[in-house]
């Protein structure tokens, strides 16, 4: 019975994860996307809890997203502002599977928000919201290409 109820939990707590594994995108109704050819950042906020090789990947993931969707860096005269948001923190969980011996699992979670600007208005005409959650490096490498890829089919709205 135990077994059962192990079992049970684990599969359910995977199809909750796999179930929450989306990307939400929001976007100014309206807006034309194809005159947009260009981006600049505005702003890098990222909480002092979030190690710096992690930050820099997400960051660089982003560009290159960003990219791919045939936008170029512009620093001078740039169509659109990009911003990112980074706000992660460290959990820590306990297990108790019949040890004596409490076993912990660390890992990081939080959310990645990029906002994309209009340069002229600076009103956001863009943006999203990822949740993410991963125990190394390896790991959120696999999930933020994972969600960028699932953003470049969401990009330009249609």
């Amino acid at each position: 019975m135990k077994r059962f109820i192990i079992l049970f939990l684990t599969g359910l707590n995977l199809f909750f994860w796999t179930s929450c594994s989306g990307v939400r995108v929001h976007y100014a109704k309206g807006t034309d996307f194809s005159r947009y050819h260009s981006y600049a950042y505005i702003a890098r906020k990222v909480k002092p809890n979030l190690p710096l090789p992690d930050a820099k990947f997400i960051t660089r993931s982003v560009d290159d997203f960003l990219r791919g969707e045939g936008l170029a860096p512009d620093e001078q005269n740039p169509d659109l502002l990009v911003e990112i948001n980074l706000n992660f923190h460290k959990r820590v969980d306990v297990y108790h599977a019949n040890s004596p011996w409490p076993r912990q699992a660390q890992s990081r979670e939080g959310n990645v928000v990029i906002t994309l600007k209009d340069a002229r208005t600076h009103r956001a005409i863009w943006w999203t919201d990822m949740y993410v959650r991963y125990r190394n490096h390896k790991e959120l490498v696999s999930i933020i290409r994972h969600k960028l890829a699932k953003l470049a089919e969401r990009y330009p709205p249609k």
